[in-house]
């Protein structure tokens, strides 16, 4: 393989694939044989389009190899189940094919983008049970904050948590009432 990738490189090729295979031929493969890894050290150390070439039966495994990032999967195809092959009991017809490739795209679903924080529009809406700093007793302007006036609570409307104890022990910059989510306005900084 190293040969051949060699020779490909420096004969222009610039896109190329390797696959990693298994070959068992089995109608029950086994999974700690399957070492799916190996495919993406291939990706890595040759630094190529990684896929997964599988000669066995069933689709869980080819499956997995999609979800861990092969870019392409190979699978044995036959028209219709009854025309027995050499390779017919690992195979898989129209139907099977089919709903092959629907498992892959709802896998490729769940797996998404790469998106940092809420996921969705109701994950945002559920933000606000996060906590905050909110005046727990009526404070006069000039007023110390303490830990007695104001506290960490939900929802989160007022300023992070991670402020609190900058907050303590600065004057209120106007007359604050209980229930009031605590804002940088607020502070005599």
């Amino acid at each position: 393989v190293k040969l051949a990738v060699k020779t490909l490189r420096e004969n222009g090729t610039k896109d190329l694939s390797l696959l990693h295979c298994v070959t068992a031929y089995s109608n029950n493969p086994l999974k700690e044989e399957t070492n799916l890894c190996t495919m993406l050290d291939i990706r890595d150390k040759f630094d190529v389009v990684c896929g997964f070439s599988d000669n066995n039966a069933g689709l869980e495994i080819p499956l997995h190899a999609a979800l861990a990032g092969a870019s392409i999967i190979e699978k044995h195809i036959v028209a219709e189940q009854e025309n027995k092959t050499f390779d017919s009991d690992f195979s898989l017809d129209p139907s099977d094919l089919r709903l092959f490739v629907e498992k892959v795209r709802n896998a490729e679903k769940v797996l998404g983008v790469v998106k940092y924080g809420p996921q969705s529009e109701k994950e945002q809406k559920n933000t606000i049970y996060r906590r905050s700093i909110f005046v727990v007793k009526d404070t006069k302007k000039g007023e110390l904050f303490t830990t007695e006036n104001i506290r960490i609570i939900r929802p989160a409307f007022g300023l992070e948590p991670k402020y609190y104890e900058n907050i303590i022990g600065k004057k209120a910059k106007m007359d604050l009432e209980f229930g009031t989510p605590l804002h940088q306005e607020h502070i005599e900084w």
